[in-house]
């Protein structure tokens, strides 16, 4: 199996059901034959109880797999005994738990960890700072001679070290640690052989963990509701995605916004979703496709039960159906 394809549902705005998106996109994938990991990186933990895991059915989550990586812990580092299976063919969680609210100041705090080279190579390169500073300021044709030898040893030592990298990386056994915010890409890499698709509920927020899944992602996913304040940060959010693509992840795109929660019978929703594709159009793609609100979908996650198993029929799930083959239409992965 490839490479899995990895889409972030995110919207910095919260109440936009965005944990709600994820699950029914993942679970319609799921339904079409592709092999599905959600991840839940909510620290609200909703994915798990509304796909019916009962809590004393997790002993890990996500949390302990991203504590296990910052702390270079290779026992805990095993997502087999993480990832639960659901009563959805096809489809795996990645649970997530409270504890990832406070998991921001760690990632913030760490640095790449330099490899045994690195250092050596650091400390080559002071001894040949300092011998530079003293012919600088003592002069004399043998210590030049000497800077010169040191210098091509050290461009030798250069290609040498290039050579090994490559090598490591292609047997992927690099042990450069990455630094905070690249944590998601390090730990998908071990899974992502696995999955057609990884499918990850973002936190509500512009975190460290929300950066972490940007720089690790290929698409991302914007629900929003048909109101104003759901739109008004539309364009920041846009902006950090394009942040992140030139910086960090060049591969990342925004595969558009979803509406969801949607009265097609309320004035203001209709206006809403006109001006959006009118003022919109030339910096996201808008989905044709619409979710309708429904009281279903609060009593589906009420009773554990996902809705394509509560209420195949309803609107809210045929939109989420309708949803997912016009994403799959238009992406060409």
């Amino acid at each position: 199996m490839s490479k899995a394809r990895t889409i972030a549902i995110f919207n910095q705005k919260g109440g936009v059901a965005k944990t709600t998106t994820a699950i029914n996109f993942a679970i319609e994938l799921a339904d079409r034959g592709k092999k599905v990991l959600l991840v839940d990186a909510d620290q609200q933990e909703h994915i798990a109880r509304t796909l019916g895991i009962k809590k004393s059915e997790i002993k890990a989550s996500l949390f302990t797999i991203i504590l296990a990586e910052v702390y270079d812990k290779p026992y805990k580092k095993d997502l087999s005994g993480v990832i639960k299976q659901t009563s959805i063919e096809n489809l795996d969680v990645l649970p997530g738990s409270v504890e990832l609210a406070g998991i921001d100041p760690v990632l913030f705090s760490i640095a790449p960890t330099p490899t045994p080279a690195e250092r050596f190579l650091d400390a080559y390169h002071n001894d040949e700072d300092n011998l530079r500073t003293r012919i600088t300021e003592e002069g004399g044709e043998v210590a030049e001679k000497a800077v010169e030898g040191f210098g091509n040893i050290n461009n030798i030592y250069h290609e040498a070290e290039d050579q090994f990298y490559e090598r490591m990386e292609d047997l992927g056994f690099l042990i450069r640690k990455a630094d905070g915010f690249h944590i998601f890409k390090t730990i998908l890499s071990r899974i992502s052989r696995n999955y057609d698709y990884i499918i990850i509920d973002c936190p509500p927020s512009l975190s460290a963990v929300s950066e972490s899944i940007l720089i690790s992602a290929d698409r991302v996913l914007v629900p929003a509701r048909t109101d104003s304040y759901s739109l008004s940060g539309l364009v920041f959010l846009i902006s950090t995605v394009r942040r992140i693509q030139r910086d960090e992840n060049p591969a990342l795109e925004i595969s558009g916004l979803l509406f969801t929660m949607v009265q097609k019978h309320l004035n203001v929703a209709k206006q809403v979703l006109g001006q959006t594709h009118e003022q919109m159009e030339d910096l996201i793609y808008v989905y044709n496709t619409t979710i309708p609100l429904s009281t279903a979908v609060d009593q589906a996650i009420g009773a554990g039960i996902p809705l394509i198993q509560f209420q195949k029929n309803n609107a809210a799930r045929l939109g989420y159906s309708a949803f997912c083959d016009e994403f799959l239409e238009r992406e060409e992965f």
